[in-house]
């Protein structure tokens, strides 16, 4: 876009900026353009720049008791809880997993490093464990998709990415299996797999999960 303002004789410049730069607590950056045929010299973006912040107060943008408030559904308040409990499994001297926690691959054998388990026959596949280590054997092939994790019920190699989690997650269960395995059980009877995961972002800082 620079390239082709010049290439029409515009005098160009730009700025990116993004709300939580200005106090309002929301990333979503946005290009900005200035051009002019008679030169920019006289417009600046440094009247914009003096007005940046480093303070976001939430407090500004949420009211305490909306009007229009509506409660978390008791499930999910249920899933949230558990989740907690968790939590507050891991002893404070381990770090909560920055890789997303796929719960349904604590006992899991199934194979993914080399190639992925729908290639198997279902004899082969008998002798592994899916979800939660469930065992795969005496299961007709469909009976065995259906016991592995959706994302797993591919008919092509894992990706990178996904054999890494996996496997970060199998070690995870592997080093806390005494203490995490009560809670396992629980998690494992959620009615979604969406809910047998979760995705901590936030370090060691605060373990508590905190809704209404």
């Amino acid at each position: 876009m620079h390239g082709e303002l010049e290439k029409l004789e515009y005098r160009v410049d730009h700025k990116v900026y993004s709300p939580h730069e200005f106090g309002i607590p929301q990333h979503r950056k946005r290009i900005f353009i200035i051009g002019s045929l008679n030169g920019i010299d006289n417009i600046s973006f440094k009247p914009i720049d003096e007005q940046k912040t480093s303070l976001v107060n939430i407090h500004r943008f949420i009211e305490k008791n909306p009007i229009s408030t509506k409660l978390l559904p008791k499930a999910n308040q249920k899933c949230l809880k558990l989740w907690q409990r968790f939590i507050d499994k891991i002893p404070k001297d381990k770090s909560i997993p920055g890789f997303p926690i796929w719960s349904m691959e604590f006992g899991a054998t199934y194979p993914f490093e080399k190639y992925y388990p729908l290639i198997l026959s279902a004899k082969e596949l008998s002798e592994f464990k899916g979800n939660f280590g469930c065992s795969l054997d005496g299961l007709t092939k469909e009976e065995q998709r259906n016991k592995l994790p959706s994302y797993a019920r591919v008919e092509k190699p894992f990706p990178s990415w996904k054999r890494n989690y996996i496997r970060h997650n199998r070690e995870f269960y592997k080093e806390n299996k005494r203490l995490i395995s009560d809670i396992v059980n629980e998690i494992s009877l959620l009615p979604s797999q969406s809910w047998q995961k979760l995705e901590w972002n936030v370090g060691n800082n605060n373990r508590k999960i905190a809704f209404y």
